[in-house]
């Protein structure tokens, strides 16, 4: 019968586990399940069997794995399913998780993102690009955060917060303003606006625009 000879990790931070029968590899794992099913190194094991018992724990888990992750911070669907997905559940099972999770109202794409953009204009008074940017990497759809957008921070808005941005942040850049425009750039207001917000801040300062 088959021995497994080798249980190794995935990559730095992932919970994936690479299984090794007689030497090669036979496929990845999630830790959760591997810890579930008892694998270790020196067993024998009949690779159907073995099959069978990872579909009997891997939706178990996974959900397990779902509500451990909720409960940390709450999390769109997007990510919830990339961060499954990357600790080496199948995708079938993944879908079905995050499915799950909706329907008990345990994930709310609208919920997250609504307070994800409140937090980024808010409270870290970034521009439209950083926070359309952050919105994306959390698997937020081009849709919803075109809606969130114009709702949360509209171009109409951005000037005016670029302006007030500016003022809290001109004693340090000691109101110049090329210096002052690339911090607010830095922050992912557009060029022209943050090269007018600058502008205009240091020159209600007095500040001549080509002092070094």
């Amino acid at each position: 019968m088959p021995d497994i000879t080798d249980i190794r990790l995935g990559p730095r931070g992932s919970r994936r586990r690479r299984v090794y029968i007689d030497g090669e590899e036979w496929r990845a794992l999630p830790a959760e399940v591997v810890r579930d099913i008892g694998l270790r190194v020196g067993q024998q094991v009949e690779p159907t069997v073995l099959d069978q018992r990872i579909a009997e724990s891997e939706p178990a888990q996974a959900w397990e794995r779902a509500l451990r992750l909720l409960n940390y911070r709450e999390r769109g669907s997007g990510e919830l399913h990339r961060r499954l997905t990357e600790d080496g559940y199948l995708e079938r099972v993944v879908g079905e998780t995050v499915s799950r999770a909706a329907d008990l109202g345990f994930v709310d794409d609208r919920r997250f993102a609504d307070g994800l953009v409140r937090l980024l204009v808010d409270g870290k008074h970034l521009g439209r690009r950083r926070v359309a940017a952050q919105l994306s990497a959390k698997g937020v759809s081009e849709e919803l955060i075109a809606e969130l957008l114009e709702s949360c921070c509209s171009p109409e808005d951005e000037y005016a917060r670029a302006v007030a941005l500016a003022t809290r942040l001109s004693p340090r850049c000691r109101n110049e303003p090329d210096r002052l425009a690339a911090r607010l750039i830095s922050k992912g207001y557009a060029t022209r606006v943050a090269l007018r917000a600058a502008t205009a801040v240091c020159e209600a300062a007095d500040v001549p625009l080509d002092e070094e």
